[in-house]
């Protein structure tokens, strides 16, 4: 590997970790080093000198081979290579190269190995230099030989036998025989004629015994081959027809033997005593089915059979008034919740006013045509009387006499008119009067819609006001005198009086959050017993002004912050005062955007 042989103007390190990291979400990361060189070297350095020798050398190793170069304030070269460089010419002829060199871990010394902290193995460091296990595990075969040899060790043979490495433990030798073990589980190495007969349950066995039972002799006296080794899964074999019939406890109707085995084919069972150990319940269980018993098919408390069709039968299933057999629905009675569809049902299901019928499953409707069928919720005139008319003009008599429901000539007479504008064919109706009178007269039925004498109360003149100049029905002109305690905005008058000179100060309620709505009162008092927000006041009313009075409490020092519609002189919110029971006068006119303030009078007591 060649090495870069020319000194920079300037080097600049720049040094990025290169690390796994894992986010587990809600902020939390955890990072940890890609491997052993997790920390390259990367340099942006400058050339105004030998700009076209260092040119050369980069061209000629093409951007991917490496070189060695010696860092600044570095005792040892490392491996670089050069991927990019630019060059720039300035006036007067003066060239500058700019290139970046990127550390690469690859090593052709045979005298050291790179470590991630920059170090090297080497003979003369052996002795001091200590490298931790994992980055052992990291290092290749290669840097592995040559850190050995670095060291002064002596070279491993690298064949994979296990007899070629050094220093390796003794494995023991695995005995081949059982009898070299310790029987600890108490295993059956050799079975006695004793062990026999406790396993099998019985006291003796027939014929001879002179001593330890052998396999012969056990399967001569037992009458056929027990389970063992050679047969791990404990198959019978070698079973006849007689051992089958014993087993079993009873003789089947038909035995044949089949390939040998004597399997009992045929069906149903022949009677007899069972003097073996099996039980219906076991022999069952053995079949992994319940037999067929004929003599209970198709009887009572038996079972039904199956027909061609692979159902039950009708003839097998009890009869039901929901079958299909019913003639009328009528024999089925009727339940809770589903009901049946009824004529009466049907009629009582529709409650409107008009003529309803009902014929074969249709049902017909015929709509009222005269109002007397329906309910007159609203109020409306039908017919006048002179009740109604009196109570619609608001008077309480009229002059002559009435001797029922009224006409238009006793009511022309009554109210001393003389005619009516167009013809007159009979009694007036509401229809025909409020045409003729070109508006509607207030009713009892609708009272809030009229002006009346008693709805004009609350609107009356001031007292002891006086009017000057020309007054019209939208505007006046002129001096007004008079007193009032109606806000400007207000809704609903005071006291009869809808004008203003004056506006009473209210007193709004503290908290947290200080409400004031202006309709109640153009001038306001509040006593700060904590630290407050003046929220945004309600019912504002373009060019209308406001005075709020800030009381401090017994304790004082009491803080009022401010919402953005109010707009002090200055852009800046005054400092309240801060004695106890101190009183800060501010006041606001509304420009239809802001509360702006019109002035301000602090610490008054």
């Amino acid at each position: 590997m060649t090495t870069f042989p020319y000194t920079p103007k300037s080097a600049t390190l720049e040094v990025a970790p290169n690390l796994y990291s894992a986010k587990f979400g809600d902020g939390y990361e955890q990072a940890a080093p890609q491997g052993i060189n997790y920390l390259p070297q990367k340099w942006s350095l400058v050339f105004n000198s030998n700009v076209s020798n260092v040119k050369t050398f980069l061209a000629t190793l093409g951007g991917y081979q490496s070189f060695h170069w010696t860092p600044p304030n570095a005792s040892n070269p490392l491996a670089f290579v050069c991927k990019s460089w630019s060059e720039q010419d300035t006036p007067g002829g003066i060239r500058t190269l700019n290139c970046t060199f990127e550390q690469r871990f690859v090593d052709s010394y045979t005298s050291a190995v790179d470590v991630p902290d920059g170090s090297t193995f080497s003979p003369a460091t052996a002795t001091s230099y200590s490298i931790s296990y994992t980055q052992i595990q990291s290092l290749t075969d290669l840097q592995l030989q040559t850190a050995r040899s670095n060291l002064g060790l002596t070279t491993v043979a690298w064949s994979g036998n296990y007899s070629d490495l050094n220093g390796t433990p003794s494995i023991p030798t695995v005995p081949a025989l059982v009898s070299a073990f310790t029987n600890d589980a108490g295993y059956l190495t050799r079975i006695t004629a004793a062990q026999v007969k406790s396993a099998l349950g019985i006291s003796t066995l027939t014929g001879s015994n002179t001593g330890d039972e052998t396999s012969a002799t056990i399967i001569s006296k037992l009458g056929f081959t027990p389970y063992n080794a050679s047969n791990p899964n404990g198959y019978l074999t070698g079973i006849t027809s007689a051992q089958v019939v014993t087993a079993l406890g009873f003789t089947p109707t038909t035995l044949a033997a089949v390939a040998g085995v004597g399997y009992a084919t045929g069906g149903g069972f022949a009677s007899g005593t069972n003097t073996g150990d099996e039980t219906a319940a076991t022999i069952v269980a053995k079949l992994s089915y319940t037999p067929e018993s004929t003599s209970k098919k198709g009887v009572a408390n038996g079972y039904a059979p199956l027909g061609s069709d692979g159902k039950v039968p009708s003839s097998y299933l009890p009869a039901t008034s929901s079958s299909a057999s019913a003639t009328s629905t009528d024999v089925v009675p009727e339940g809770t919740t589903n009901l049946y569809f009824t004529q009466a049902r049907a009629r009582a299901a529709i409650s409107v006013a008009g003529s309803l019928s009902y014929s074969a499953g249709v049902i017909s409707y015929t709509a009222p045509n005269v109002l007397s069928a329906l309910t007159n919720d609203v109020g409306y005139l039908t017919t006048i009387t002179s009740t109604q008319v009196k109570s619609a003009l608001g008077i309480s008599t009229l002059s002559g006499s009435n001797t029922g429901d009224e006409t238009s000539s006793t009511i022309l007479s009554k109210l001393g008119i003389t005619t009516l504008s167009g013809s007159n064919t009979g009694d007036e109706t509401s229809a025909t009067i409020i045409s003729k009178l070109g508006f509607t007269p207030y009713s009892s039925a609708n009272p809030s819609g009229y002006i009346t004498s008693s709805s004009l109360t609350p609107y009356a003149l001031l007292s002891g006001a006086a009017f000057t100049g020309a007054v019209s029905a939208t505007s006046f002109s002129g001096p007004l005198t008079g007193a009032h305690d109606g806000p400007v905005g207000a809704t609903t008058p005071s006291s009869g009086k809808f004008l203003h000179a004056y506006s009473p100060t209210i007193t709004l309620t503290d908290a947290a959050s200080i409400a004031w709505n202006v309709a109640t009162g153009q001038v306001a008092k509040v006593t700060l017993g904590g630290s407050r927000t003046m929220a945004a006041p309600t019912n504002l009313q373009d060019g209308a002004c406001y005075t709020l009075n800030i009381i401090q409490d017994t304790t004082g020092s009491r803080t009022l912050s401010w919402n953005s519609v109010f707009a002090f002189t200055g852009g800046t919110a005054p400092t309240l005062s801060t004695a106890a029971n101190a009183v800060d006068k501010i006041s606001f006119q509304y420009d239809g955007t802001k509360l702006r303030e019109l002035g301000r009078s602090l610490g008054t007591a």
